[in-house]
């Protein structure tokens, strides 16, 4: 009855086992495998009874190491050990493993290894980049006070050249720029050394890529075109403005950098760089980094974050690029990924979290009515708005907006207005509306700091130079509150 017991125990455990087990007769030929075993190395089982246990050996061993585990079974009937077999499709399984010998032939049990190496690839990729790191910081401080004084003799220098010698002052300034050149790799390594302190701040995501496309159109070869797609125009990050604005300049120049080495041949038909940014999830902004370039091998997409790793002829490249960019997003609290393909193309996906909640851009049927006497300052608004969604309707003057508010009053849903206007003034207007028994939610901006406003006017106040951001915070909330109230 025991031994009936341990008989179904056993072949349970053969069959359900986590790991691979087999059973071969003397001869070295399966007669028994169970599943896990058919899920290792890809087989199944009628590909697999029958035949010799040679057929999951690859040719990391020679015949002599073989021989040796052989005689081992012979002279103490087992033998453990680690090796390297070989699946169906020809991948390297590395394997821990014991073989006892029976009476009638040879029972082995197999414990997949390669969770385990990752693991302690990992381990040792995390230790070397932060040895490379601390290295990184130190040689970048020390550059740093290198190029101060570089920097000094050098101003020092050019007080003492006399005006007329061109040539000598030509030469200063591209030593000028060699020095620039010098501190953005610095820049970079502190980055990447995360040595470097910085202050971060509010930053509008989509003025930010608008400025860093302009900048990068005169880097970007005329045959490739450059796009930008805003998606959500009022997403706010915490970051440094600079440094965000030159890791992106450093992206879109990769990324242009990626058609230089395809031959006439294989280039696209349009070379293309697509920018975009979006929301995600209401957290998180999106920016979307793509080309339809050279592409990266699998080995180089493995390395590509990895310091100093560059596929760029000596003198191009620093190999921090990539690595910076990475280092700087996880700093911020985002993410970093890469996927390419040869002769297709290259995708960054940049997640980074919002400074707070955001929230959908207003249908387009939201109008606002803008009234201000300085005509860039209208300008400004007018695009700050439209580009948020909503429609705007423009006065100069408390005269012309009232005239607008007459002929639309059903349509506007908010005014924003400078409070000192000509002909009629922003205070004249609102009073004589509110007398009209309206109360259309009003922003009012003054340049005084002593301006003093009645409070049944009902109207909010900010002072100049007016923060956009701000206005469009006042009519999110505005705007939200009367979608409630109705």
């Amino acid at each position: 009855m025991q031994d009936k017991q341990l008989t179904t125990a056993l072949k349970a455990l053969f069959d359900h086992g986590r790991d691979a087990m087999f059973i071969a007769d003397l001869n070295g030929i399966f007669t028994h495998v169970n599943e896990a075993f058919l899920k290792l190395y890809c087989y199944t089982e009628d590909e697999v009874i029958g035949q010799p246990i040679s057929m999951i050996q690859s040719n990391l061993h020679n015949p002599e190491f073989f021989k040796e585990i052989h005689q081992e079974l012979e002279d103490k009937g087992s033998w453990s050990g680690e090796l390297r077999n070989a699946s169906y499709a020809g991948e390297i399984i590395h394997i821990w493993t014991q073989i006892i010998k029976t009476e009638d032939g040879y029972t082995s049990i197999q414990v997949d290894l390669r969770e385990r190496d990752r693991t302690s690839r990992q381990v040792e990729q995390t230790a070397r980049l932060e040895s490379i790191s601390t290295l990184a910081g130190g040689i970048a401080h020390e550059f740093n006070n290198i190029l101060a004084g570089v920097q000094g003799h050098l101003y020092m220098f050019r007080r003492i050249i006399p005006e007329d010698n061109i040539k000598e002052k030509e030469r200063m300034q591209r030593i000028s720029k060699l020095i620039e050149r010098a501190t953005g790799l610095v820049q970079n390594m502190l980055v990447f050394s995360k040595q470097k302190q910085t202050v971060n701040r509010e930053v509008s995501l989509s003025a930010l890529l608008e400025d860093t496309i302009k900048l990068s159109q005169a880097s970007v070869p005329k045959t490739v075109e450059l796009d930008l797609e805003i998606n959500h125009h009022r997403l706010i990050v915490l970051a440094n403005e600079i440094e965000l604005k030159q890791m992106l300049f450093e992206l879109i120049a990769n990324a242009s950098s990626a058609f230089n080495s395809m031959s006439q041949s294989m280039l696209p038909s349009k070379p293309k760089i697509s920018i975009s940014l979006d929301i995600k999830e209401q957290t998180h902004a999106q920016i979307t980094i793509q080309d339809n370039g050279c592409g990266m091998s699998e080995s180089t997409l493995q390395h590509c974050r990895d310091p100093f790793f560059t596929t760029k002829p000596v003198g191009q490249g620093t190999g921090l690029g990539l690595s910076s960019a990475n280092s700087y997003i996880k700093q911020l609290g985002g993410s970093f990924n890469i996927d390419s393909q040869i002769d297709v193309g290259t995708t960054i996906q940049i997640l980074l979290p919002l400074a707070h909640e955001s929230h959908q851009v207003p249908p387009l049927n939201l109008t606002v009515l803008l009234a201000d006497d300085d005509e860039d300052i209208r300008i400004s608004l007018h695009e700050i708005l439209a580009s948020s969604g909503y429609s705007v309707l423009e006065a100069s003057d408390g005269i012309e907006a009232l005239d607008l508010w007459q002929q639309h009053e059903k349509n506007i849903d908010a005014i924003i207005m400078d409070i000192v206007m000509p002909n009629m003034d922003g205070l004249e207007f609102t009073s004589t509306i509110r007398e009209m028994g309206s109360m259309v939610p009003i922003c009012m901006m003054t340049g005084y700091s002593n301006q003093n406003i009645r409070a049944d006017l009902k109207v909010s106040l900010l002072r100049k130079p007016v923060d956009p951001g701000l206005i469009l915070k006042y009519l999110e909330h505005q705007l939200s509150e009367n979608n409630s109230d109705n």
